[in-house]
C-alpha cells in the first residue's frame, strides 16, 4: 500500500497449478482451521448509480485437513449480512449457519449435515446480500464515491475488511489457489479485478464480465472497482519469452497524455524487478492499473489501484509494481511482520530511480528522505498491536514499517554487496516454502545467511526488527602508508531499547588525487570486520580494524550515500595505532606498535608482507581465513625482521590475513584473482 501524507513532498504509506503441500493455520480471525480453501467462484450484482449495496453469491471449494469436520467457518460481517439474503447451501441443500452473539461476532458458522473425514474436496455456496460498513479511520472496505459526477464503487481490504464485503477465510497463510469472478453492472459501467478477462456477456441493460485468476491470492488482495472506465490496451510488456498484456482502466477526463507517460514506466519496472528478483510473478495474465478512491496506491494482485494524484506519482507506481514481488508473491504471514512487504517495496522505489535513469529522479535523495524519516522512528518494525486496522495503520508504524523497514533493506544490501542481495533476494522469492504462499522475518534472516556463507544476522534483525532507537558513531582514524586504521565508537538515542544496534558501518575514504574506495565493515557490538561484497569477514575482536588500500588516505566520510540509518562524525588521530593492545597489563608493550604492509592487493600470484614493529624479537603468526570462517593456512615463528611471501596456492576468492606478534595484531582483506 502506498498512501499520500498532506505536505509539500509525497511521501510512502501506505494459467499454472499450485497445489502443494503447505501449513495451514486458523485465519486472523480464527476462522477456517480445519480446511484449505482452494477456489472461490464468485458472483456480485454491483451498481454504483444505486445504493451502495452489494448482492453476492461465493461458491468455496475446500480440502479438510482433520478428520471429523462437522463445521467450517468463515470471515463474514454480521451487521451487514446478517439478514433474510445470507443462505447457506451444501449440495444444492440449505443448512444451518450462525454469528455468536459476543466476541468475534464477524464468524459465520456452517454446520455440515453430516462430519466430513480428512482430505475431502468438497464446496458450499453463500448467497448474501447487504450494505458494507461505512469507512472508520484506517478501515475501508467496500465504499461508494464519485469522479467528476460519476459515481463508482471501490474496494480496498488491507487490513481486515475483506470480511465487510464478501465471505472469505481472511488469513495471509491460507491463500485461495484460483479465483473465478463474475460481476454483474449496468453496461455504462466496467469493472477491474485480478487476472484475465475471460468473458462477456451483454443482457438487455446490463453486462456481466467474468475474470479467471490462476494464482494463489491473499484475500485482501481481491479488489474490484466498477467505474465508468477509459481503457487502455498499452503495447505489451515481455517477461522472459512472455507478452504480459498492460491495461489500464481510468475514470474519464479530457486528457491523459501525462498519466499514460508516467505509467508507462511500470513495464521498464517490470523488467528491472524481473532481472533482479525473478520473472514477474503473474506474467501468464496482465499487469494492470485502476483509478481508485484510495488516497495513493494498493498492491492488488495482478491489478494495481492507483489514486488521480497517484497515476503520476513515479514512487507510488513503483511501489506498487514492487509489491507484486514482495507482499503479493510472497506476503507477510500475520500483520505483525508487515515491513517484509513494505519495507522492500519501500526501498524498491530507490532500485527503481538508481536503475532507469529515464525516470529522472535522484536514488541518494529518495534514500536519504526515507533515512531521515527512519531516524524519527518512535516504534518497533514488527508491529505488536494488530487487533485492527486503526491499530496496524497508526503513523508511528507507517513510519516504521515503511520507513525504517527500507533502511534495514538498505543495510541489508550494504552488508552483503548487491551480488548476494540479489540472490539472497530472489532466492527468498523463488523458495519453494514461500512463493506464492507467506513468509516471516526468520525465512529472510535465513535466506541471506545462508547467501553470505552461513553467516549470523540474527543479532542484526533482532536489533533493527524488534529495537527502537538509532545509533550515531565517532569514527577516528589513521594511516601507514596505504593502510588505514579505524577505530569506531557507536552511542545511541535516548530512546532506545537496544543495548547496541549490531549494522553495517559504510566509510568511503579518498586520495588526495581524487580516487576514492568505499569500506564497508560489519559491527558486531564492537567486534568489527570487513563486509560488504559476499561475505562477512573474521572480526578483529575490538573496535579498531586496520584496511588496506591501494592509495595512501587523505580525506574520510562517514556514509555520504545514506545506505544505513546511522549517523557519524569523522576525526583524524594521529596518535591512533594499528590494531589494539589486547589489554591495558601489557603497557611495556603499547610501544611496541605493529603493523604489516601487504601488496600487492589484489593479487593474480603471491602476496607480500613486510612487518613493521619495535619489537625485533618476539616471532610473527599468520594464519589465513576464507569466506566460511575456516583456517586455510598458517605459519609460525616469523622473524619480525623479515619480508615473507605467501599465497600462491591460495584459490580465488577473498580472504582475512590475521597477523601477531605477542598481544600486538593486525589484519587486512586480501583478494586472490
Amino acid at each position: 500500500m502506498n498512501a499520500f501524507k498532506q505536505a509539500s513532498l509525497l511521501f510512502v504509506m501506505a494459467g499454472a497449478s499450485f497445489m502443494s503441500a503447505r501449513a495451514q493455520t486458523s485465519g486472523t480471525s480464527g476462522s477456517g482451521a480445519n480446511i484449505d480453501v482452494k477456489h472461490h467462484n464468485v458472483y456480485w450484482r454491483i451498481n454504483p448509480d444505486s445504493t451502495k449495496y452489494i448482492r453476492g453469491t461465493v461458491t468455496t471449494k475446500f480440502l479438510t485437513k482433520t478428520a471429523n469436520v462437522s463445521t467450517i467457518t468463515f470471515d463474514l460481517n454480521k451487521t451487514s449480512f446478517n439478514n433474510t439474503g445470507l443462505v447457506v447451501k451444501y449440495h444444492g441443500a440449505t443448512v444451518s449457519k450462525s454469528f455468536p452473539s459476543s466476541g468475534n461476532v464477524n464468524l459465520l458458522t456452517i454446520t455440515l449435515p453430516a462430519p466430513l473425514a480428512n482430505n475431502v474436496l468438497d464446496s458450499v455456496t453463500i448467497s448474501y446480500r447487504g450494505v458494507p460498513p461505512a469507512a472508520s479511520g484506517e478501515a475501508l472496505g467496500y465504499q461508494k464515491t464519485s469522479f467528476n459526477g460519476s459515481n463508482y464503487i471501490y474496494t480496498l481490504s488491507e487490513s481486515y475488511e475483506d470480511k465487510d464485503w464478501w465471505p472469505c477465510k481472511a488469513d495471509m497463510q491460507d491463500k485461495v489457489e484460483t479465483m473465478d469472478i463474475t460481476v454483474s453492472t449496468p453496461s455504462a459501467f466496467k469493472v477491474a479485478t485480478q487476472g484475465k478477462l475471460f468473458k462477456t456477456v451483454v443482457s438487455g441493460s446490463s453486462t456481466k464480465y467474468t475474470y479467471r485468476h490462476q494464482y494463489p491470492v491473499a484475500s485482501y488482495l481481491v479488489s474490484i472497482c466498477v467505474a465508468k472506465f477509459t481503457e487502455f490496451n498499452r503495447t505489451p510488456v515481455t517477461i522472459g519469452t512472455t507478452s504480459v498484456p498492460v491495461i489500464y482502466q481510468l475514470f474519464n477526463r479530457s486528457s491523459y497524455t501525462s498519466i499514460l507517460n508516467a505509467l508507462d514506466f511500470c513495464k521498464l519496472e517490470l523488467q528491472l524487478f524481473t532481472s533482479k528478483f525473478g520473472d514477474y510473478p503473474f506474467k501468464n495474465e496482465k499487469f494492470g492499473v485502476y483509478e481508485f478512491g484510495f488516497a495513493g496506491g494498493m498492491e492488488h494482485q495482478t491489478n494495481i489501484g492507483l489514486s488521480s494524484g497517484g497515476l503520476t506519482s513515479w514512487s507510488t507506481i513503483a511501489h506498487e509494481v514492487a509489491h507484486q514481488w514482495f507482499g503479493d508473491a510472497v506476503t507477510c504471514k500475520t500483520w505483525n511482520s508487515l515491513w517484509l512487504n513494505e519495507g522492500f517495496a519501500s526501498y524498491m522505489e530507490v532500485l527503481a530511480a538508481e536503475q532507469i535513469p529515464s525516470l529522472g529522479q535522484s536514488a541518494l535523495s529518495r534514500r536519504s528522505s526515507m533515512k531521515s524519516s527512519a531516524r524519527t522512528t518512535t516504534v518497533p518494525v514488527y508491529i505488536a498491536n494488530v487487533s485492527n486496522s486503526n491499530t496496524v495503520w497508526t503513523g508511528a508504524n507507517t513510519t516504521a514499517v515503511y520507513d525504517r523497514g527500507g533502511m534495514i533493506v538498505s543495510m541489508l544490501r550494504t552488508v552483503s554487496g548487491d551480488t548476494k542481495f540479489f540472490e539472497a533476494t530472489r532466492n527468498y522469492i523463488a523458495d519453494p516454502n514461500l512463493a506464492y504462499q507467506s513468509a516471516n522475518t526468520d525465512n529472510l534472516r535465513q535466506h541471506f545467511e545462508t547467501a553470505l556463507g552461513g553467516a549470523n544476522l540474527s543479532g542484526f534483525f533482532a536489533d533493527w526488527v524488534n529495537g527502537v532507537g538509532t545509533p550515531s558513531y565517532s569514527v577516528e582514524w589513521n594511516n601507514v602508508g596505504t593502510n588505514i586504521t579505524l577505530k569506531l565508537t557507536q552511542t545511541r538515542s535516548s530512546n532506545s531499547n537496544v543495548a547496541y544496534f549490531r549494522m553495517p558501518v559504510a566509510i568511503r575514504v579518498k586520495s588526495a588525487s581524487g580516487s576514492v574506495q568505499n569500506i564497508v565493515l560489519y559491527d558486531n557490538a564492537g567486534n568489527l570486520s570487513v563486509a560488504g561484497n559476499g561475505t562477512i569477514g573474521a572480526g578483529t575482536g575490538t573496535n579498531k580494524i586496520t584496511v588496506s588500500l591501494p592509495f595512501t588516505p587523505s580525506t574520510v566520510q562517514f556514509d555520504p550515500d545514506n545506505v544505513t540509518i546511522a549517523t557519524g562524525t569523522v576525526t583524524f588521530n594521529s596518535a591512533l595505532t594499528q590494531r589494539p593492545s589486547a589489554d591495558t597489563a601489557a603497557a611495556k608493550e603499547m610501544d611496541a606498535v605493529f603493523s604489516t604492509v601487504v601488496y600487492p592487493n589484489p593479487s593474480t600470484s603471491e602476496f607480500n608482507a613486510h612487518f613493521v614493529s619495535l619489537d625485533q624479537t618476539t616471532p610473527v603468526v599468520m594464519d589465513i581465513v576464507n569466506e566460511l570462517g575456516q583456517i586455510v593456512a598458517h605459519k609460525e615463528k616469523m622473524a619480525p625482521t623479515e619480508a615473507i611471501s605467501f599465497g600462491s596456492d591460495l584459490p580465488g576468492g577473498i580472504y582475512i590475513v590475521h597477523f601477531s606478534q605477542g598481544t600486538q595484531q593486525f589484519s587486512a582483506r586480501i583478494i586472490k584473482q
